[in-house]
């Protein structure tokens, strides 16, 4: 056999195993995985899953939530976190799921899957987001002064609002020892966003001051339509 030759059948295994490579199902990729944390490290945790979505515009993210003995409320909290985190870093609801994991151990999975990647576990048990009873009044969400762990989205509650015309929100300032901001600015944050970017009308929105614990802090509340 000439060199020719030699050289030829070469480059055909080199063409067929850049196509075969080239072929390769893209995988699921584990950005990070951890146990119980604060609220701020979780956040920060959840800042970096959101940033690598942001890279990769064609991925998704599945959030895989394992409890400890039971504890829905603890579970819950850290769904809520981290939905509302990833939202209001930009992340549509579409690009992420949770999943409820088998360990019980309380801890956290990030995943991020490439498009046609598949799920790293089958028969995985998909945790829906439950819709929320709006035939009751409900906090919606939760903001510091300091910023340190928000669960409100406000596209998401004045999207409610408009799905309700008959109710309203109710924005209760439980108000600090030591307060760092102004209570009327802070308060006004709320309200200003609302009907400024999201079009509620100022008359669908109660201001509430109330006395609070070391921080200042905003609950928002859900008022469904009074029945006639």
């Amino acid at each position: 056999m000439n060199l020719s030759k030699i050289l030829c059948i070469a480059i055909l295994f080199f063409a067929f195993g850049v196509e075969a490579n080239g072929q390769a199902s893209p995988k699921a990729i584990l950005i990070d995985e951890f146990g119980s944390l604060p609220c701020e490290d979780l956040l920060g945790r959840t800042d970096y899953l959101s940033s690598e979505l942001h890279k990769n515009p064609n991925s998704k993210a599945n959030v895989w939530l394992n409890t400890r003995h039971g504890d829905d409320q603890q579970i819950e909290a850290r769904r809520r976190l981290i939905s509302s985190r990833l939202q209001l870093r930009g992340v549509e609801k579409d690009r992420y799921s949770f999943y409820l994991g088998s360990k019980n151990d309380g801890s956290t999975a990030f995943w991020q899957l490439p498009s046609g990647a598949e799920l790293p576990v089958k028969d995985a048990q998909i945790w829906n987001e439950p819709p929320p009873d709006t035939s009751r009044k409900f906090m919606f969400g939760y903001a510091d002064e300091i910023d340190i762990c928000p669960t409100y989205v406000p596209a998401n509650f004045a999207n409610l609002l408009k799905e309700n015309p008959g109710a309203t929100g109710q924005i209760i300032i439980r108000l600090g020892k030591d307060r760092l901001v102004d209570r009327f600015w802070f308060a006004g944050q709320f309200i200003n966003e609302l009907v400024q970017k999201h079009r509620i009308s100022r008359n669908r929105l109660q201001l509430t001051f109330k006395k609070g614990g070391d921080m200042t802090v905003a609950e928002v509340w859900f008022i469904p339509a009074k029945k006639k």
